[in-house]
C-alpha cells in the first residue's frame, strides 16, 4: 500500500508540474524547472539545463506565445 501511495503522489507531482508549464513563463517557473531532481520527476528534461542565464524568460516568452497565442500582431 505504501507502495502505491509513494507512486500516485509521483504522478500527481508530475500532473502539477505539467500543468504549471501551460501558463505564462516567470522566474518561479524557471527556477522551479532548474530546481526538479531527474530522478524523482518523470517529466524532468534535459533542455531545462539549456536555458540561458540571461534571457531564458523572454526567450521562454517568445515559444509561449508562439505556441499559445498564435503569429498575430
Amino acid at each position: 500500500m505504501k507502495e502505491l501511495l509513494s507512486r500516485e503522489e509521483y504522478r500527481g507531482d508530475s500532473y502539477k508540474l505539467l500543468s504549471e508549464c501551460y501558463y505564462l513563463p516567470d522566474e518561479g517557473l524557471i527556477k522551479m524547472l532548474r530546481s526538479l531532481d531527474p530522478s524523482k520527476n518523470a517529466l524532468h528534461l534535459d533542455i531545462v539545463k539549456n536555458i540561458p542565464e540571461t534571457n531564458g524568460i523572454e526567450s521562454l516568452v517568445v515559444d509561449y506565445s508562439k505556441l499559445f497565442v498564435g503569429p498575430y500582431g
